[in-house]
């Protein structure tokens, strides 16, 4: 194929020739045909991928469009897969933002395990697939962008952030606390060392887990879970995702953690599964999932701990 191409354009060079008028011209077009068959000769094998089908997001890059009939679950890991990260999580965050306060865990999660650049690229990519910014996606996604993302602690105030903790959850309506004023601020501003040191020195004080303390309040337990806890949180998603009276929202997870942790830490999520549930994580996809959606997220778990290894 790239010696047929270069020969096509060297005819039309050579046809250039026949036609130009003067003679620089002439000389010149000339020369270039010369440097063509010196420069671009390639004795070099390229393979075929006999490819006759291709996935895209945007249909406009196709000249030929038939609609995917195969595995849906399939179609959805690849194309996931194949987004850039910012519009990955912008498209979630709007899907979630669609369903309803049901869904809004999957804001936090998005808010609480996502660097301060990676949310603000999502919002950006929010901002211009749908041309609007949603006051909802902001007020769970703002604050993180003002997060201290490096390694200092402030001991006085680990030992203030503890006591304002305790007393908002003892005072106050556990099923309102992800909406009270102090605690959003610690937990939004923090950063996640401080906030370890937070959670440790409430248990000191108080002799109780701060998520023990939590209760039911689930929303306020997963953002403590993401932002400490990320492979724990993320087992337990897994976990329910497999099960097998798992709801089809809860099923959907299976891809989004998959797809989304590979490159980031899914062998520390592996690790904790397989501590968590005595079963190894790649098994459990196997007896799960069915086709070229099992071996594709089986590869992905294998992939990113061939790389966790080397």
């Amino acid at each position: 194929m790239v010696v047929t191409l270069i020969s096509v354009v060297i005819m039309a060079l050579t046809m250039m020739v026949l036609v130009m008028a003067t003679s620089q011209s002439v000389n010149f077009v000339a020369r270039l045909v010369m440097w063509l068959l010196n420069a671009t000769e390639d004795h070099e094998w390229y393979v075929d991928s006999s490819a006759t089908n291709h996935i895209t997001i945007d249909m406009n890059n196709l000249t030929i469009k038939v609609d995917y009939m195969g595995n849906e679950k399939l179609m959805d890991a690849v194309v996931k897969w194949t987004m850039h990260p910012w519009e990955r999580d912008a498209r979630m965050a709007r899907k979630a933002l669609k369903r309803g306060s049901q869904a809004y865990g999957l804001l936090i999660e998005l808010a609480c395990t996502r660097s301060s650049e990676e949310l603000l690229g999502a919002r950006r990519a929010y901002q211009s697939l749908y041309n609007e910014s949603r006051k909802t996606l902001l007020a769970e996604l703002k604050a993180s962008n003002a997060r201290y993302e490096g390694s200092r602690k402030n001991d006085v105030a680990i030992e203030s952030n503890a006591q304002k903790l305790n007393k908002a959850i003892r005072n106050g309506d556990k099923t309102m606390l992800i909406k009270d004023e102090e605690i959003v601020r610690i937990l939004t501003t923090k950063s996640k060392p401080h906030l370890e040191a937070v959670f440790k020195c409430y248990y000191d004080d108080f002799g109780k887990d701060i998520a023990e303390d939590l209760g039911e309040e689930s929303g306020l337990k997963d953002t403590i879970y993401c932002l400490c806890a990320a492979p724990a949180y993320f087992s337990k998603i897994l976990d329910s995702a497999m099960k097998a009276n798992a709801s089809k929202k809860e099923k959907e997870a299976l891809t989004r953690v998959i797809v989304t942790r590979t490159d980031v830490d899914m062998k520390d999520i592996v690790k904790e599964y397989n501590k968590q549930y005595g079963t190894p994580q790649a098994k459990k996809i196997e007896d799960v999932a069915l086709g070229n959606y099992k071996d594709f997220l089986v590869t992905l778990v294998q992939r990113a701990l061939a790389k966790g290894s080397e």
